[in-house]
């Protein structure tokens, strides 16, 4: 047998079966763990685990093919077994139908489990392999927004500063020094997150809830843009990644606002609907035609690319003259004790820079 990175999960209530799969499992050099429920095995389950499920169909509680059913809606890369002591056609049928690989009943073969389980855990191994490349990429493209977003940003912001400073006629104004000090704040700010990348401790943001973040960056425009922040006072708390995630959609937005539209004027709506965060940037600007913009450019693409990893879309509607509206929908994804790995796709490293 090819040795396999997965490991073999057994739930079952039966402590006889589930020490005896154990037992096999040990003598192939299969790593296992058992539950005695299908609550229990979700307590410590999470996305991101590969290998198989070993599966009683009959369980307290929640039954083995509710507990197929969920893993498949978590996008679990773990492949699924069922075993029963009653033969049941349709129950059975419907396990194929959910992606089962096998359903044995029991007394099971030794033979047969171990075919079958072995199986099973390179069906796991096979299908993590495209995923893993997948969640790579997805880190790549955000680490590079990130980057654009956050230190390119901040660094372009304190060029125009330091330039505005040089261009004082006397540099001993208060319009001088104000322009330094500035100027100096925004290269602290992006060293700082550089040094965090490349310490790998890098957030986007420290705030809890989604109104901090957003509260966070209205502070950060606040001698440039008069920006009014409506939310909905019920806020279901989005997950840590995706607070991150809006946290720079709206940074961009603003940055674009401050740059482009040529009015301070710009207001921040946040609500949820039918599941989803919904969030509105608008400002009262000069606008533009949507056509006429090439939809490569980085920024807009970050915001697009950024929504659509989480689930969601962001469009842009303007027109010359009646301002810029950037929307941002996205489900609602409660935190959880592990995030999915799908979902925290900023994490790592990456030898990549954007251009501002």
């Amino acid at each position: 047998m090819k040795t396999s990175q997965g490991t073999l999960f057994v739930i079952d209530d039966d402590s006889k079966s589930r020490k005896a799969v154990a037992a096999l499992a040990s003598s192939l050099k299969i790593k296992c763990k058992a539950f005695a429920s299908a609550e229990e095995f979700l307590d410590r389950c999470d996305s991101s685990l590969i290998g198989c499920a070993l599966i009683d169909f009959r369980l307290p509680g929640m039954n083995g093919l509710q507990l197929q059913e969920r893993l498949r809606d978590m996008d679990s890369l773990l492949s699924v077994v069922l075993v029963s002591a009653y033969a049941d056609v349709s129950l059975a049928v419907r396990a194929m139908k959910n992606g089962a690989i096998a359903v044995i009943e029991k007394p099971y073969r030794s033979d047969d489990l171990v075919s079958t389980v072995v199986e099973a855990m390179e069906h796991s191994d096979c299908s993590r392999q495209p995923f893993a490349q997948h969640t790579d990429d997805c880190r790549q493209r955000l680490f590079a927004h990130d980057l654009h977003d956050g230190a390119a940003q901040y660094l372009v912001t304190a060029i125009m500063y330091m330039e505005n400073y040089q261009h004082c006629q006397n540099l001993c104004t208060e319009e001088a020094r104000i322009a330094f000090q500035d100027g100096m704040q925004f290269l602290r700010r992006s060293l700082k997150e550089l040094r965090s990348f490349i310490c790998g401790t890098y957030v986007a943001t420290t705030a809890a809830s989604i109104v901090g973040a957003l509260e966070d960056v209205v502070a950060q425009f606040r001698d440039r843009l008069d920006v009014e922040l409506i939310h909905d006072p019920q806020l279901v708390q989005p997950g840590t990644q995706l607070i991150g995630a809006i946290y720079r959609m709206v940074q961009e937005s603003l940055t674009n606002a401050w740059r482009h539209s040529g009015n301070r004027k710009v207001r921040i709506e946040v609500r949820q609907d039918d599941g989803e965060l919904c969030v509105d940037v608008r400002d009262w600007g000069m606008g533009f035609d949507v056509e006429k913009v090439d939809r490569g450019r980085f920024g807009l693409q970050g915001i697009r690319e950024r929504a659509r990893l989480f689930g969601g879309e962001a469009s842009v509607a303007s027109a010359p003259g009646e301002g810029t509206c950037v929307s941002i929908r996205v489900p609602i994804s409660p935190p959880t004790s592990q995030e999915s790995a799908a979902v925290a796709l900023s994490d790592r490293l990456l030898p990549l820079l954007p251009c501002s």
